[in-house]
């Protein structure tokens, strides 16, 4: 085992704090650790460093840089290189009152933990959970049973511990009254999204300005 450094650098600000130790078969490894309880135990593979290396030594910069030193003479930085990133999303589409509605999102490359919040129609105030309305601080939020009012455009926001914001792309969702989704028709369906990618616009034009 190689005794490591504790991350002081400003390469990676959810790396604040933690504690980087490694093996002599090229393993990294970090945690949290507040005098009685370690946390977010993590196994970083080749995220900073290539494989194949033997590291026998960490070192420090006077501004707090961590570095790792390989037998062969090589050192490495860390640095956190990560980003969020929204992947895909899904759920938009044309409803009918009373069904249950799931709004998704996958989001890859975050740092740490992260906060979901969920806009509709470009209002500053996120969605929150209650009556029909759950999951709303997570990446996947449910409306059931749905309701008409819930018609709009939804978009999903997501902060990590690097304090990286990342904004999905808006999801369209229509919900007409019971019964009345086979009358509605592709024409109807259409105009219905239509109007509300309008709205939507509208509205962040009007919030921009």
């Amino acid at each position: 085992m190689t005794g490591g450094n504790v991350f002081r650098g400003s390469g990676g600000p959810a790396l604040q704090g933690k504690y980087f130790f490694a093996d002599l078969n090229g393993s990294l490894w970090s945690l949290r650790h507040d005098g009685e309880v370690t946390t977010d135990f993590v196994e970083h593979g080749t995220e900073f460093i290539p494989a194949g290396l033997t590291i026998v030594s960490f070192g420090e910069d006077g501004a707090g840089e961590l570095y790792i030193v390989d037998h062969g003479g090589s050192i490495y930085k860390i640095v956190d290189t990560s980003n969020p990133e929204i992947t895909s999303a899904s759920g938009g589409g044309l409803y009918e009152a009373g069904d249950r509605i799931t709004l998704s999102v996958e989001i890859t490359g975050t740092q740490g933990s992260v906060v979901y919040e969920w806009f509709k129609d470009g209002s500053p105030v996120p969605v929150a959970d209650g009556g029909h309305i759950s999951g709303a601080g997570t990446g996947a939020i449910t409306l059931d049973p749905a309701e008409e009012t819930d018609s709009g455009v939804y978009v999903l926001e997501a902060t990590d511990e690097s304090k990286q914001t990342v904004a999905g792309p808006p999801i369209a969702l229509t919900v007409v009254a019971e019964g009345a989704l086979p009358a509605l028709g592709l024409a109807g369906l259409g105009a219905a999204m239509g109007i509300i990618a309008y709205l939507f616009m509208e509205r962040r034009s009007r919030q921009a300005a």
